[in-house]
This record gives structure tokens, C-alpha cells and sequence, in this order.
């Protein structure tokens, strides 16, 4: 799991190359997982702790790509619509802060996933 938003100077073919490549600002440091698969919508509940470095000040930002958010919470506080971003390709936090505890529940789509990244039916 990324934890850095995409770097600008990627090439505009969507490559990460090495020379383009940022340690992460944000690092976790423990991740529980619990996962409910299914074909059709696969549930993963995910508990991360997270730690920033502290000569960075990005805010946090999580790939991930067709995923729907069911539960968001930092530090066991629900999030408001207004607390975090959320598009098709992540997720960002700007409130948050060092050493919290983000939890999510998503749901995700192993049938539809056509990009064979990520978990999808082969």
C-alpha cells in the first residue's frame, strides 16, 4: 500500500520510474486485516497504524482504485464527508495525525475487476 500521493514528475504514460521514486511521508508500522471473500463484493476491514515522518508534512494519502468506502475512522472517531477526499484513485486525510490508528471497511469487486491488479477473479 502506497501511502504517497502520485509523484508530479511521473511520465505522462502513467510510469513510475526509479529516478521518480519518494520515500513515503506517512509509514505504517502494523496492519490487521480481516477479509470476507466473495466473487461478487469481497468486504476487507483494515486497521493501520500509521506514523509520518516528521520532515514531511503531506497530509496522508492511500492508493486505491475501484474500492467502495463502507466505515472510515481515525483514532475510533467516524469521519465526516468534509474530514477526507475521496476520488477514483485514493483516498486523503489531511486532519490526520502522527501516530493514529486508521480503520476502513471496503468493499470491493473481484468479477468486475478488469485491470488484473489488485484481487480479481482469474
Amino acid at each position: 500500500m502506497n501511502t504517497t500521493p502520485a509523484n508530479e514528475t511521473a511520465a505522462a504514460d502513467g510510469v513510475t520510474r526509479l529516478a521518480d521514486y519518494r520515500p513515503p511521508a506517512w509509514r505504517v508500522t502494523r496492519v490487521e486485516l480481516v477479509v470476507d471473500l466473495d466473487i461478487d463484493a469481497t468486504t476487507v476491514d483494515a486497521k493501520l497504524a500509521l506514523r509520518r515522518d516528521p520532515q514531511r508534512s503531506e497530509p496522508l494519502h492511500l492508493d486505491g482504485e475501484n474500492l467502495q468506502l463502507l466505515e472510515l475512522r481515525v483514532d475510533g472517531r467516524v469521519l465526516g464527508a468534509g474530514e477526507y477526499r475521496l476520488d477514483e484513485h485514493g483516498l486523503t486525510i489531511p486532519g490526520a495525525r502522527n501516530d493514529c490508528t486508521l480503520e476502513t471497511r471496503v468493499r470491493i469487486e473481484p468479477a468486475n475487476n478488469t485491470a488484473l491488479s489488485g484481487l480479481y477473479l482469474s
